[in-house]
């Protein structure tokens, strides 16, 4: 071999293996899984439409019993698509809110004998059949008013998961077989819930120290303060949930609503929705940290850059076709005294459906 070509095999042979390192790397980087970016909030965006056939398409929220099930929407191009389309003649100069306001619940027949959907619990997914849906006015306008989509299902004579609970319904094309059950993944012992609120608690005052101004960063917390796990409480307590993360993975989500206390005496509750192993290794923001203050009793707005928010009664009902699950969560927003429930894909932190359920404009 001629000599320049004796010099150039190793550096050719060099740059293959720093290559296929390269290579290996950049595979590598692109299949590990991270964290999502977290939300701050629940909004109120919708995939909700009517298309040209007057079939029902995108995700809903909602809960069922052992009589039926009610998915909900607020979506208000929805809603006046849907009068608009089936009741024009209730439409008063134009105006769609008070028009619908006027003339109170109004049902909607589902066409052609019932549209089919798929519908999600905690106990499973199945097929499922649209009856009606009533339109609810308000007498804020647009704000508050409700499309209510009543369903029965599953199917007459078919074997399904029951259809109690918080429900996630999708008029999407559907996945694998009708019906799926979701088996329950194994909670949390109560020791691993101590540590997983801890956990939590701990990140989320981490957050708010380098986010506040240095007039509030000191917060403390109560003395003797004791977190209770339960959903019914909203201030000072914790909620544990376990989830299904996708390869038969068991990851939990941990709900903190604590007071903490300002230098200068104001109480504030702090709140945050995050996602643990047991481990502590894999560590996701679903909702990131915000504060409201308390006093004399009541919850309020706090104005120091926070979102007036807190989360509250977590639950998880059954992915379609993943072997992920939606994890459910209630936010509410003291200063529009409203209350959302929202459906967030556990992996991607992504808003699948979210509906206004509550305040001072829908009566609840």
């Amino acid at each position: 071999m001629p000599t320049p070509l004796r010099r150039f095999a190793p550096l050719a042979l060099a740059g293959l293996i720093g290559g296929c390192a390269a290579i290996g790397s950049a595979w590598n980087y692109i299949t590990t899984e991270r964290p999502p970016y977290p939300l701050r909030a629940i909004d109120l965006t919708s995939d909700v439409w009517v298309d040209s056939a007057d079939a029902l398409r995108g995700s809903f929220v909602g809960s069922g019993t052992n009589q039926g099930i009610v998915l909900l929407s607020s979506d208000t191009g929805f809603i006046a698509e849907l009068l608009r389309r089936h009741r024009p003649n209730l439409i008063r100069n134009g105006d769609v809110w008070s028009s619908l306001a006027r003339y109170g619940p109004i049902r909607i027949d589902s066409p052609d004998g019932g549209q089919d959907l798929r519908v999600a619990s905690p106990y499973g997914h199945s097929i499922a059949r649209v009856e009606e849906v009533v339109l609810r006015g308000s007498s804020c306008g647009w704000r508050g008013a409700k499309a209510e989509v009543y369903v029965t299902g599953p199917r007459s004579g078919s074997r399904a998961p029951s259809l109690r609970g918080p429900i996630v319904g999708s008029f999407r094309e559907t996945y694998g077989s009708e019906s799926a059950w979701r088996d329950a993944p194994p909670r949390a012992t109560a020791e691993m819930e101590n540590t997983l609120i801890a956990r939590t608690a701990a990140d989320m005052d981490s957050v708010l120290a380098t986010r506040l101004p240095r007039i509030i960063a000191s917060l403390r917390t109560p003395e003797g303060q004791r977190l209770l796990i339960d959903p019914l409480e909203d201030i000072d307590a914790a909620e544990v949930v376990p989830v299904w993360a996708g390869s038969s993975r068991t990851r939990y989500a941990v709900a903190v609503r604590a007071r903490r206390v300002t230098p200068q005496g104001d109480t504030l509750l702090a709140s945050t929705v995050m996602i643990w192993d047991t481990a502590g290794t894999w560590r996701q923001t679903v909702l990131a940290p915000s504060l409201v203050q308390v006093r004399r009793g009541l919850i309020r707005p706090f104005a120091e850059g926070s979102l007036p928010l807190y989360w509250r009664h977590l639950d998880a009902v059954s992915g379609f076709g993943l072997d992920r699950d939606y994890l459910i969560v209630e936010q509410v927003d003291v200063q529009e005294q409203s209350i959302i429930w929202g459906a967030i894909e556990v992996r991607s932190n992504e808003v699948v459906g979210a509906t206004e359920v509550g305040g001072a404009c829908s009566g609840g």
